[in-house]
């Protein structure tokens, strides 16, 4: 059980708020968006429309677009392991996110170029389909700008989730990974985001749940975080965010 726990923990950093904060890029072509995504139409309503209504409802645009840093604190108990992470952002895309648990501390940190990432079972570059998520997952203002990044959206459908009605939004990367995103369909606020992430113990399928949106600064950010990951679930509280206070640039060099 305990090693199952640590592997699980190796996979974290694809948890949090890397895809919250939206640039406000007014320029956008609108065939590009046609030719990168599908034509599916449900109420009315094509997958664009479904994130234009998120970044409107965790803010708006003109708001967002101050957001320059940003650092997330939280925490989460399993049984006699207390999980402290602390993620930094800073624009365009830069990365830090420091796990420490049982006297121990894993980190996974994109400085813009490359990725590279620590652990107790060893420490490498990350490389192949974890660099592509995690260069996506690094951009502070990625959902204004997916298109450059050969992401396509798709408009997957409807389901109930914690007895919400909800639109589901699968972005599919260049390399085919997908990614999928969930929204209330009453407030468009992002509910739960669905992945497959490579583990030491092989492919695990992640679910993160995310409630209790309050303001911070102007923006509205999910202060409660479940993660049910290879039949394990994590109940993760914010403590705490900061926006805009000048991180440093050499934070992003550890290694």
């Amino acid at each position: 059980m305990k090693m199952k726990f640590f592997g699980m923990l190796l996979i974290l950093s694809n948890l949090l708020f890397v895809n919250i904060i939206a640039n406000g890029n007014s320029e956008i072509n609108n065939q590009l968006i046609a030719d990168s995504s599908t034509t599916t139409v449900i109420d009315g309503i094509t997958a664009e429309d479904i994130f234009a209504k998120y970044l409107s409802a965790i803010g708006g645009k003109e708001v967002l677009l101050k957001v320059i840093d940003r650092t997330t604190l939280m925490s989460a108990t399993f049984q006699d392991f207390n999980i402290d992470i602390t993620v930094y952002q800073k624009a365009p895309n830069k990365y830090l996110q420091s796990t420490s648990f049982s006297g121990q501390e894993t980190f996974m940190v994109y400085d813009g170029t490359k990725g590279y990432q620590q652990s107790f079972m060893g420490s490498g570059d990350i490389v192949g389909d974890e660099l592509e998520m995690l260069k996506i997952e690094a951009s502070l203002h990625f959902l204004a700008n997916w298109m450059e990044f050969g992401v396509k959206l798709e408009l997957a459908g409807t389901q109930k989730i914690n007895d919400k009605d909800a639109y589901e939004v699968k972005m599919i990367l260049p390399s085919g990974t997908t990614i999928t995103q969930s929204f209330d369909a009453e407030n468009y606020l992002k509910i739960r985001e669905t992945k497959s992430i490579s583990s030491p113990q092989g492919t695990i399928d992640v679910t993160i749940d995310y409630s209790d949106y309050r303001d911070v600064e102007g923006v509205k950010y999910p202060f409660k975080l479940t993660q049910a990951a290879g039949g394990m679930k994590l109940d993760f509280d914010v403590t705490g965010i900061m926006v805009n206070k000048g991180i440093a640039d050499e934070i992003f060099n550890k290694k």
